[in-house]
This record gives structure tokens, C-alpha cells and sequence, in this order.
């Protein structure tokens, strides 16, 4: 490996902890485990850099703020896979073309195991059995009161409870598809889990528990029901 494509490795490294809120890595090195978990599901044909910049778009995408800098109104996993599937992202999806289903399938693919990997909960967004786990949990256990309400096409002046349906699960930010799931330990999914032996519980609190990190509400924010209304593959799915 030459010098230069060794300095643009760790640079793109620095760049993913500093979008993952480490914003003071490498000096404090709280974030390697989280990176290296990070980058150890990536198993695609397209370069890492490229891996690593996908991943940094779909961070950017649920940032808290991120509207006020141009991105959707709704910054949805649904309004982030039409992007992709509409406007590509480098060579990752080169295979196909939009408006090719297979296009939309490989980034659905590609977004949903990115966020898995972000969330470390890799296992229940790939696809397998036909479903997802995330998914398929959302659509038994979303609250029923977790509704949007329809736009009224009625003139009249009569105040009336608008008419509401049930919220799908893209159709969420990351905090709202993975709280309705209630595949969190001690959620509605896995009630009986035991949170001391949980491995996702001991990740996070890993990178959460250093005193030293002023950044660490990143996850936090990302994984609270309280933020779900507030905030928010091919190439990164192997199976663990």
C-alpha cells in the first residue's frame, strides 16, 4: 500500500468518527472499537472509501438539524432510499439504473444494513426469511397511537378530528423505526432479555460510558424513544 492511499485510509477513518459525533478522535480513541466493528461489515465490490462516504451520507441524513442545511423536511428511511434510488451514490449501485426494481432493491439493502451497523443491531435489519426483523417487529408492536394525520380535502368551517393512519416503518426516523420495533432489550419483542449479557447493551454503553467524551450523547440521542418524532446491503451486510 502506498504512502498516500495509507494517509486517505486514515483520514477517512477520522472523518467517519468525527460524523459518528467522536469529534475529538484520534486523540481520545474512545470510538475504535465502535469503528472497527464499523468497518469490519463491510464485504462489498466497491472500494471502502466509498463504503465509508455512503456511510458518513446516511449519517448526515438523520442528523438533528440537518433540514435547516438543505436535506428533506422529513428526513425518513424512505425519503433517503428514494434519493439513493433515484439519483445513485457513486459506483455503489453503478449496476443498475433508476427506476430498475433492483436498483431500489439493492439500496434498501444497503441503507437498511448501514443503519444496522450504526445502531449495532446489524442482524434484525438484513433480510432474511423474507423480512426483516426490524420490520416485521414495527408492523406487531408500533404503538397504535403513532399515526400521521391524512390531509383534510373538506372546506367546511366544522372542527373535526382529522382522520389519521398508522405510521409505516420507513416512513420513520431511525429513532422511531427501532422504539416501535421493540427489539431494544426489555422491549416489547424481547421482554425477557437478559440487558447484563446483551451485546448491543455492553457496545453502547462502552462507547457512552467514557467520562471523557463529550460527544457520547450521539448514540443516546439516536436511540431515544423521547427524540423518535425529533430526529431521525449489499456493499455492508454480512452476517455476523
Amino acid at each position: 500500500m502506498s504512502l498516500s492511499s495509507s494517509k486517505s485510509s486514515v483520514d477517512d477513518r477520522t472523518r467517519l468518527a468525527h460524523a459518528l459525533g467522536f469529534s475529538e478522535y484520534p486523540t481520545n480513541s474512545t470510538a475504535e472499537p465502535y469503528l472497527n466493528y464499523i468497518l469490519k461489515q463491510y464485504a462489498g465490490s466497491q472500494t471502502i472509501e466509498d463504503y465509508i462516504e455512503l456511510f458518513i451520507e446516511v449519517l448526515e441524513h438523520f442528523r438533528p438539524g440537518a433540514v435547516a442545511k438543505g436535506a428533506p423536511a422529513a428526513p425518513t428511511v424512505q425519503t433517503l432510499i428514494e434519493k439513493f434510488a433515484s439519483t445513485g451514490f457513486r459506483d455503489v449501485f453503478a449496476d443498475t439504473v433508476a427506476g430498475d426494481p433492483r436498483r431500489k432493491e439493492h439500496v434498501e439493502d444497503t441503507v437498511m444494513c448501514i443503519i444496522g451497523t450504526w445502531t449495532t443491531m446489524l442482524s434484525s435489519f438484513q433480510h432474511k426469511n423474507r423480512s426483516r426483523r426490524v420490520v416485521a417487529a414495527y408492523s406487531l408492536f408500533a404503538d397504535a397511537t403513532t399515526t400521521q394525520a391524512t390531509p383534510s380535502t373538506s372546506q367546511s368551517t366544522t372542527t373535526s378530528a382529522s382522520p389519521s393512519v398508522p405510521v409505516l416503518p420507513y416512513d420513520n426516523s431511525v429513532a422511531g423505526l427501532v422504539a416501535g420495533s421493540g427489539l431494544l432489550p426489555g422491549g416489547q419483542w424481547d421482554y425477557r432479555t437478559n440487558v447484563d449479557s446483551d451485546a448491543t447493551v455492553r457496545m453502547i454503553a462502552l462507547v457512552l460510558s467514557a467520562s471523557n467524551s463529550p460527544h457520547r450523547n450521539s448514540l443516546q440521542n439516536l436511540l431515544s424513544p423521547s427524540s423518535a418524532q425529533a430526529l431521525p446491503c449489499r456493499m455492508s451486510c454480512t452476517n455476523p
